[in-house]
């Protein structure tokens, strides 16, 4: 049991370190605890478009809007160091599951049913080497199989551009005025690096967890809540001068992508509908966008 309550605690240590961006010296540990750690490159294009129109009850009224967006990223990646299980769903394991053999599995659990009494976990074990001695070294974690990789926050995580161009039209009753259409544009654009720390939060949240048994990536995407500066032109009836690039959080994540364990370079390509959402006016229109996706992730 030891080994993998090592290994868990000094990964989540690292991995906390990682996603706080903290950089001050510790007195037990290196100034770079990453220093040694392996890096790579994920390179990730996306397209949202989508379109949505809502008629209103006066069956008169309407509104519309069409949705085009693109990133087009380089992010920075490290592998902060052996894992015992996937950080992000993959082959079906969630994170926290155990991929440990059924019957070591079982072991790992009499163990914790012991809580602290040591002539429990004394019994369980003296069975289990008396019945079963091979299940001890199955009670390993296997840190060859999985490899987690978070993006490099000790320097600007990622470069690139975010591009918005939307759409918006419909009727609109001003009273005492008549019904009259309207139509606006929304344009945007975010340049990478910046060191904002809501952009910083949002972007350096890319991941990716690998399982090479399997053979299988999984990615978390750097889409959702993404402040990107806008102008409106036209009759937007609003005065937003930012909008989100995704405004869900749940939808950006790829799972499961087949790869060639021993490569150096993966990539894939995904079309996914109903990835998230954009919407206009305090969601007078809420438009369900379909993601064209591309990636390539190479170990320098």
């Amino acid at each position: 049991m030891t080994p993998i309550r090592i290994l868990a605690f000094s990964t989540t240590a690292a991995l906390a370190l990682q996603a706080s961006g903290a950089s001050a010296q510790v007195t037990y540990m290196p100034a770079d605890v990453f220093a040694d750690s392996p890096t790579g490159k994920l390179v990730l294009s996306m397209e949202l478009s989508g379109r949505e129109r809502n008629t209103f009850p006066n069956g008169v009224e309407w509104a519309q809007l069409t949705v085009n967006r693109t990133l087009q990223l380089t992010i920075s990646m490290l592998n902060p160091g052996p894992v015992g299980g996937p950080s992000l769903t993959l082959g079906g394991v969630a994170p926290g599951e155990s991929t440990l053999p059924p019957g070591a599995a079982a072991l790992q659990a009499s163990l914790e049913a012991c809580g602290e009494d040591q002539g429990c976990a004394r019994k369980v074990m003296m069975d289990v080497m008396r019945t079963n001695p091979e299940l001890l070294t199955q009670m390993q974690p296997d840190v060859e199989r999985y490899e987690t990789w978070i993006a490099d926050r000790r320097g600007p995580c990622a470069d690139g551009q975010i591009d918005i161009s939307d759409v918006g039209e419909g009727v609109n009753i001003a009273p005492p005025d008549p019904a009259a259409p309207y139509k606006f544009e929304r344009i945007g654009q975010l340049v990478l690096p910046l060191e904002e720390i809501d952009i910083v939060e949002a972007i350096c949240s890319a991941e990716i967890a690998v399982d090479r048994q399997q053979g299988l990536l999984s990615l978390r995407l750097p889409a959702g809540r993404i402040p990107v500066p806008v102008s409106l032109s036209g009759d937007a009836f609003t005065d937003e001068t930012q909008v989100f690039f995704l405004e869900d959080y749940g939808n950006a994540e790829i799972l499961d992508q087949p790869i060639a364990a021993d490569a150096t370079e993966w990539s894939g390509d995904v079309l996914k509908q109903d990835f998230g959402t954009v919407s206009h006016n305090s969601g007078q229109v809420v438009v369900p966008v379909t993601a064209k996706i591309s990636w390539r992730f190479t170990r320098d």
